[in-house]
């Protein structure tokens, strides 16, 4: 079923603005010509409909991560990821700082992604490393972090290094197999991650 005809049959108006929690979206996926649908996928992809980009902000301190941070204010859903030193091939080693432990982290609105480097903020603590107005939108349940993996990975990195509360996740692996396979394939649904 889709939103339209379910706006239809409950006797409302086809039209996303009679709808208190829907709203159109400004930025739409505009595929060039020439350019196969099944290409990578691209913040650059999206436009507005006069031709504006997504805007990438990035942040190296702890100053400039609060400020990028406000940005975000007044979002309700935001795309959140993380990432973190990785080396597999070195067993007996571990990370010791905290930046190592979570070295970026990611935050998507329509109009604009911001990227805030922990990794080259100075400091020690969770107060010296993660802007106020970062753990505020982290630990808000009322702002939607949608992403994969997010709470088992993400979260839980948080929670376990930083001491942070992480609410409000929305685990987009399970929203995918909902549209992928509900109603025709009942049986496929499952809360693994998608692959």
């Amino acid at each position: 079923m889709d939103l339209t005809s379910h706006l239809v049959a409950d006797g409302g108006d086809a039209s996303i603005d009679h709808h208190p929690t829907l709203r159109s979206l400004t930025f739409q996926l505009q595929i060039p010509e020439g350019e196969a649908e099944g290409q990578q996928w691209s913040h650059k992809l999206y436009r507005r409909n006069h031709g504006q980009a997504v805007e990438v902000v990035y942040s190296t301190t702890l100053n400039d991560s609060e400020q990028l941070a406000q940005l975000f204010i007044g979002e309700e859903v935001l795309g959140f990821d993380m990432g973190w030193v990785y080396k597999p091939m070195e067993p007996k080693w571990q990370a010791t700082r905290l930046q190592e432990k979570v070295s970026v982290i990611q935050l998507a609105a329509e109009d604009k992604i911001g990227i805030f480097d922990v990794a080259r903020h100075v400091g020690k603590t969770t107060q010296q490393l993660i802007a106020p107005t970062l753990q505020k939108i982290i630990e808000d349940p009322g702002i939607v972090k949608t992403g994969v993996n997010i709470l088992n990975a993400d979260f839980a990195r948080l929670e376990k290094h930083f001491d942070l509360k992480p609410q409000g996740d929305m685990e987009l692996s399970h929203l995918h197999m909902l549209v992928t396979y509900r109603p025709d394939k009942p049986h496929r649904l499952y809360t693994s991650l998608v692959r």
